[in-house]
């Protein structure tokens, strides 16, 4: 089954209107340790969180363990995973791509919104690419269930937009009703190299061409790279680790470095 089906299978979908913040999110995935209990880590995060509304603090605890953190099998206790040593040793620039790409992996809003608003539009305008406000919110209304609120629309558009803006393939000027202009981004490499191996073992795929990797990845069509650019950050994220280089047939690939 290709990627396209997948997503197709996933429609109409659901608003999404619920955000965890940058410095909170950070701040709450860093707390986890290897073998805490969630129950623990649930404790310590509820502690330093400064809202008083105890609504809000339970429901980003929930959206932070359920997008961010590892656990096993049992859903009680934190693994120790790449993700989170990357994240607790990377700078400012790495912590956020790996922030908001898996921030992105978790909602199919954004896989969509990259195949077939974002990535079509740069392939056929290239820096000239826009794309205007009345635009994605015919994109939301086209793929949201059709129970949703005008409110919910508006928000999910938002929150879409918002995250490509931190992943750098978005730019604006101006208003928020302004057009957006989609442009390639340039990730950091351990980011990237982490996105592809999750893929490829979340998804059973296991080892991957470096051709494919440079351009059906989620990872490429997230951050909208050129396959030029993807086969450098392959290159690096090799070097540092995320990756292990194999090959496939007569062809070069990668497969996840071991944990």
């Amino acid at each position: 089954m290709n990627d396209w089906n997948v997503i197709d299978m996933a429609l109409p979908l659901r608003s999404w209107t619920r955000n965890v913040p940058l410095v909170e999110g950070l701040q709450l995935i860093c707390l986890a340790e290897d073998g805490m209990s969630v129950t623990e880590w649930r404790s310590r995060a509820d502690d330093v969180l400064p809202h008083t509304d105890p609504g809000y603090r339970q429901t980003l605890l929930r959206l932070v363990q359920r997008m961010f953190l590892d656990v096993d099998p049992s859903n009680t206790t934190i693994l120790e995973t790449p993700y989170l040593r990357l994240l607790r040793e990377g700078d400012e620039k790495r912590r956020k791509d790996l922030f908001f790409g898996r921030y992105a992996l978790a909602h199919p809003w954004c896989l969509l919104a990259a195949r077939r608003l974002i990535l079509p539009r740069i392939e056929r305008f290239g820096p000239e690419a826009e794309v205007t406000t009345e635009e994605w919110d015919a994109f939301v209304s086209t793929y949201m269930e059709g129970s949703a609120s005008d409110a919910s629309r508006r928000k999910t558009r938002s929150t879409i937009t918002g995250v490509f803006q931190h992943l750098g393939v978005l730019d604006r000027e101006g208003a928020s009703s302004a057009p957006t202009r989609p442009r390639r981004a340039s990730p950091d490499a351990q980011a990237f190299g982490w996105m592809v191996a999750d893929q490829l073992s979340s998804q059973l795929i296991g080892r991957a061409t470096r051709d494919w990797v440079a351009t059906l990845s989620d990872a490429a069509q997230l951050f909208a790279v050129t396959p030029e650019d993807a086969q450098d950050l392959i290159r690096k994220a090799v070097g540092t680790g995320e990756l292990r280089a194999v090959k496939l047939g007569e062809e070069r690939g990668v497969m996840p470095a071991a944990n």
